[in-house]
């Protein structure tokens, strides 16, 4: 009988795990390292990811999968469909890009929403929160965000098609998403912009083993 009941056991944790991992198979791994990125770089990227931006790409459509949690009394969002946490409000307070740094230090020395690996987004990844028509506050933002980050940092840089960093005098630029009018522009490094933190949440949707079965954590 104890024989049975574990094969029992054995049986329905991969016939659960075989449909997580087909999920998770599906999921779309997005970019976590920082470029110097061409604008062509950029269009091609928008298009290969289906991505929305207002004139680049608008036809994009990239389907989210978007929950709001609250972790350790913060609001946190979780994308399914890219298994990005993101900080739900961001920086109540626009900044130069080179304050962001401190800024995410002091959100990590204090275990925001139990981490302490919150980042800056690439392009790749900010651009994927942009939606394809007005929605929050008249914004291209799901309203499961805070709407008055109306334009946010990345960590990537704007180059010319020929490599070199785009320059004035001796500013660089950086990528920034804006959901304000659904585009992607390029800020000077002393420019005032918000800031909304991400980081990879390897452990969403892991398995947990109840019983004589096994299901997925609890939303």
């Amino acid at each position: 009988m104890r024989k049975i009941i574990s094969v029992f056991i054995l049986v329905s944790f991969i016939f659960v795990f075989s449909g997580c991992s087909s999920s998770y198979s599906s999921r779309v791994t997005l970019r976590s390292s920082y470029k110097t990125l061409s604008i062509s770089e950029v269009k091609s990227m928008l298009k290969r990811r289906d991505f929305f931006e207002l004139s680049a790409n608008p036809s994009g459509d990239f389907g989210n999968d978007f929950r709001s949690k609250t972790i350790s009394g913060v609001k946190v969002v979780i994308d399914r469909a890219t298994g990005l946490m993101w900080h739900q409000g961001g920086s109540s307070l626009s900044m130069t890009f080179d304050k962001v740094k401190e800024w995410i230090r002091s959100l990590n020395s204090r275990g925001y929403a139990g981490h302490s690996d919150w980042r800056l987004p690439t392009l790749e990844e900010a651009a994927s929160i942009l939606e394809s028509s007005k929605m929050n506050g008249n914004f291209y933002i799901d309203p499961v965000f805070s709407e008055k980050q109306l334009r946010i940092w990345t960590g990537d840089k704007y180059s010319s098609d020929r490599g070199e960093v785009v320059r004035l005098g001796s500013r660089g630029i950086a990528c920034v998403v804006s959901f304000y009018d659904g585009s992607i522009v390029g800020s000077f490094f002393g420019s005032y912009r918000y800031v909304r933190p991400v980081r990879r949440d390897n452990w969403y949707g892991y398995l947990v083993i109840r019983g004589a079965g096994a299901e997925p954590l609890p939303e």
